[in-house]
């Protein structure tokens, strides 16, 4: 009876111990998932694939291994998927960076144009809101979130552009107009020095 009741004993041991030995089981990695498919998807909608296509073979690779292991062996999907999401981030950043720096390039130039003629006192209004939307392109281009920040460096060249134009014409029609003052003043004073000129008296017929 002893030797039965030793035999249950250990047995419930064993399988205590057995049961504390054991792996827990890998949940699906569905939020590492859902990150990479939403990276791939915003990078091809942008078009940043040439500016790292190592980076950007490496995510997909991965991408696919993941969703070959998913459900099947997680940990396995999950190592893969976190190293897509990695690879897909720095394509992420490089294309943004890249295009930061193309649509600032454009925009600085018309922005030295316009404070040269002083848009900024000439057509005030239309240059602080083309300042506000060129700030907001590049805090959104600084958090990564290209939807936006193409927006706004669009609006933003569309602004400076339109505030240099404007200032411009103002700044030609106020050109014309001294011209045109100016040579009104000469007219005036040549014909003041002429009706000053004594008249000449016809000579004495012989």
């Amino acid at each position: 009876m002893k030797t039965k009741i030793s035999i249950i004993i250990s047995t419930f041991i064993l399988i205590f111990m057995f049961a504390c030995e054991t792996t827990p089981p890998v949940p699906a990695p569905e939020t590492e998932l859902a990150s990479a498919q939403k990276l791939k998807k915003r990078i091809d909608a942008f078009g940043f694939k040439e500016y790292d296509e190592a980076a950007y073979a490496t995510a997909e690779e991965n991408l696919q291994k993941g969703e070959a292991e998913y459900t099947k062996n997680n940990a396995a999907s999950k190592e893969a998927l976190d190293i897509s999401v990695e690879s897909y981030r720095t394509v992420l950043r490089k294309g943004i960076e890249a295009r930061r720096k193309h649509n600032e390039g454009e925009i600085d130039p018309i922005i030295v144009k316009a404070d040269t003629i002083k848009a900024n006192v000439a057509v005030a209004d239309k240059y602080t809101a083309a300042q506000e939307s060129y700030i907001k392109a590049k805090q959104f281009a600084e958090e990564e979130n290209w939807e936006e920040a193409d927006v706004m460096y669009t609006q933003a060249r569309n602004q400076y552009q339109a505030a240099l134009s404007e200032a411009e014409s103002k700044m030609n029609k106020a050109d014309s107009a001294m011209k045109a003052s100016d040579a009104a003043k000469e007219d005036l004073e040549k014909s003041v020095n002429e009706s000053d000129e004594p008249a000449i008296e016809a000579a004495p017929a012989q």
